[in-house]
């Protein structure tokens, strides 16, 4: 089941938690009205088997607590999509190192994605285990280091910098 969660339709979830406790996509999308306050604890405890997750239009820091908030799912979730998300520096990424089965990674038209932020991210070793990787908006500089971190594994490449749009790009494997 997947399910796009937003503000004007929090009451359904929060008072139907069985109905969504077998969710395997959950879209969360805060430009709606939805904030770090509204009290999403009962999803964080009642959905177990996430597999993707993507959360929309939030300052990253944000993103990465509620990611943490589903610890719970660490060992199903499959895929993380970052879509208009404010990035910065002093971002951390504790428990990202947890997504023992993470192999899809998006970072879709985000602000403040530098060189700093993908040094950041080389350091996490589940990143090598990615096998598909989805960039949209401007060109980033660094996005290089992060493609060297995961590239051994890398299958599916989507690049969409600036309007120049690169799919499918493969990459030879060391034997």
């Amino acid at each position: 089941m997947t399910v796009a969660f937003f503000y004007s339709m929090q009451g359904i979830f929060l008072d139907n938690l069985h109905f969504i406790s077998d969710i395997e996509s959950l879209h969360i999308d805060f430009f709606t009205g939805l904030n770090n306050d509204l009290p999403l604890s009962p999803l964080y405890s009642t959905i177990m088997n996430l597999k993707t997750l993507k959360l929309e239009s939030i300052e990253a820091c944000i993103a990465f607590n509620v990611l943490r908030r589903f610890n719970r799912c660490y060992n199903s979730l499959t895929s993380i999509e970052f879509n208009n998300c404010k990035f910065n520096e002093s971002i951390s990424y504790n428990g990202f190192d947890q997504l023992t089965q993470l192999q899809s990674f998006h970072l879709n038209y985000c602000e403040g994605l530098t060189e700093k932020i993908f040094e950041a991210l080389q350091d996490i070793p589940v990143l090598s285990n990615i096998r598909t990787l989805s960039v949209r908006g401007k060109i980033i500089t660094g996005l290089d280091l992060l493609i060297q971190r995961i590239g051994t594994n890398l299958e599916h490449v989507h690049l969409e910098l600036n309007g120049f749009v690169e799919r499918g790009k493969e990459y030879e494997k060391d034997s």
